[in-house]
């Protein structure tokens, strides 16, 4: 069977354009094989071959039901489908009722959540085992979503990796993203040294020590929640530290923690170890630091050991050698500082708490110990600030002040306020030394004053105001009462009597001169035995 075109069939003349070689008669068969070949398919599938899918909105949204108006063909790739929606999809979509298949995208993958929304109309074409949709949506914005997604994918990528360095010079030298918004070392100068830090991004250069700056002309930022000086300025370690018994060099698994590090930097304190602790609310006491060491050993295994809280040293120079230029050196300072000048609340500088859990201590609490290394040093200072021009206050108003129960009689005999009987008489020259016109006063009128006698001779004792001995030093010394002079140098030259001696009355008018002569022997006896003249 030969198919000819219409033209081909119809010609006016036998040689097609000649009219001389005569009329053209088509021949039946030519008509009948051509229109056989034109018309197959189209008596049997109706609407140009577009098949419309009507979705009545009678299943669900991930399973739409159809009905058709005609038949549908079970060859593939023949007829084209067109196909409404009414429901957004949340999964993968298939389409039953007139046709049984999955609808899919046109490289043959499930549709995404979210794609179909009401009102759309799709065109696809059945393959046999599926409904492939002819486009699957914008070409353009797909593409451009694909390409930022990748972009994304690669920033994230390159931020992961950018965002971990061994050490600030590593920043340095670095263009780092835009996504990536924070950054960390694992060290200073090199990873391991102790100067790991966490950063973040800044947007202008930051007017405070703890900053770098990126290849891309980034600023970051410390973001640590907790700061060591090891994350600033020039430092190194020491090698003074030795390992410590039991440990294995240089992990120092006995040594928890450490900080010693030196510095030249000029832009900063060299703190050692810094904390702001601020309540914002509640009502539990903001604690700055505590310390708390404890000896676990079993009883009498570590006999004679010490417990030390915290242990403070202030030093001028190196361990080993002496300071090129004098400083002022300060163990600990506190500052106790009242925000409210109308505050009656108690401030206390140092408050130290001992306690024995169980009796039968035989040695003494101490509170404030002191060892005197340097000629000229005093254990306790109170002194005081200039007033500023504020005129907040300024000194104390009492030195040393003990609460009524500050002292206890009934412990151990008696209670002592200042106890310096332990002091040798050649290192002391004052128990209490006192300036000119200084006072002295007392408060109870049957304990006024106690001093305990070194030697018998030239020293004072005065027990429970029982006078016993008074001496003095200074060879023109006297004893004044309301200014008026009671007794002054002793005279010498004296010779005792001799013979009887009385203490008893005369009768001046009737006296014998026997009975004065006893009498003035009996004077003369008891100011010789007194003192107050001498032989």
């Amino acid at each position: 069977m030969t198919v000819r075109t219409i033209d081909e069939i119809f010609r006016d003349f036998v040689i097609d354009g000649v009219p001389a070689s005569g009329p053209f008669n088509p021949h039946k068969p030519d008509i009948r094989d051509t229109l056989k070949v034109l018309l197959e398919g189209v008596s049997t599938f109706p609407d140009n071959r577009v098949i419309r899918l009507n979705n009545a909105d009678e299943g669900t949204a991930n399973n739409i039901v159809v009905t058709s108006s005609v038949a549908i063909p079970t060859a593939a790739y023949q007829v084209l489908y067109i196909l409404n929606v009414t429901q957004v999809n949340t999964g993968p979509v298939t389409v039953s009722g007139a046709i049984n298949r999955s609808l899919v995208t046109n490289i043959n993958q499930p549709i995404a959540p979210g794609y179909l929304i009401p009102g759309m109309a799709v065109l696809c074409v059945d393959t046999g085992t599926e409904l492939r949709l002819l486009s699957y949506g914008d070409a353009e914005a797909e593409q451009a979503a694909a390409e930022a997604a990748a972009d994304r994918a690669e920033d994230a990528a390159a931020g992961g990796l950018l965002s971990n360095f061994a050490s600030r010079a590593d920043v340095e030298i670095t263009n780092i993203p835009a996504l990536v918004t924070y950054l960390r070392t694992a060290g200073y100068y090199a990873a391991g040294d102790g100067g790991a830090a966490l950063y973040q991004r800044s947007s202008s250069e930051p007017s405070h020590a703890g900053k770098v700056q990126s290849a891309d002309g980034a600023w970051w930022e410390l973001a640590s929640a907790t700061l060591t000086p090891h994350q600033f300025g020039e430092l190194f370690y020491s090698e003074r530290i030795d390992p410590v018994a039991g440990s294995v060099s240089p992990a120092y698994k006995d040594l928890h923690f450490g900080v010693e590090y030196s510095s030249s930097s000029t832009e900063v304190l060299h703190y050692g170890y810094t904390a702001n602790i601020k309540r914002t609310g509640g009502n539990k006491s903001p604690v700055g630091a505590q310390l708390n060491a404890y000896d676990l050993s079993p009883s009498g295994s570590v006999p004679n050991t010490s417990v030390w809280g915290a242990t403070l040293e202030a030093w001028s120079g190196d361990h080993d050698s002496e300071p090129n230029v004098p400083v002022i050196l300060i163990g600990i300072e506190p500052a106790i500082i009242q925000q409210r000048h109308d505050s009656d609340l108690g401030k206390v500088g140092l408050d130290v708490v001992f306690k024995n859990r169980k009796d039968g201590g035989t040695l003494l609490h101490g509170s404030i110990g002191s060892n005197k290394y340097n000629k000229g040093a005093k254990a306790i200072t109170i002194t005081s600030q200039s007033r500023s021009p504020f005129g907040e206050f300024c000194g104390w108003k009492t030195g040393i002040d003990f609460s009524s129960t500050g002292l206890d009689l009934d412990i151990d005999g008696g209670a002592v306020a200042i106890d310096v009987s332990k002091v040798d008489f050649n290192r002391l020259d004052y128990a209490f030394k006192m300036g000119p016109n200084h006072s002295i006063g007392w408060s109870s009128p049957t304990r006024s004053l106690k001093i305990r006698w070194l030697e018998p001779s030239d020293r004072v004792q005065i027990l429970d105001g029982e006078i016993e001995r008074i001496g003095f030093g200074a060879t023109n010394a006297a004893l004044f009462f309301n200014g008026i002079q009671v007794v002054g140098i002793r005279s010498q030259g004296w010779t005792a009597s001799s013979g009887a001696a009385t203490k008893g009355g005369f009768n001046s008018g009737t006296v014998t001169l026997p009975e004065l002569a006893q009498n003035v022997k009996a004077i003369i006896d008891a100011l010789l035995n007194h003192g107050l003249i001498g032989e």
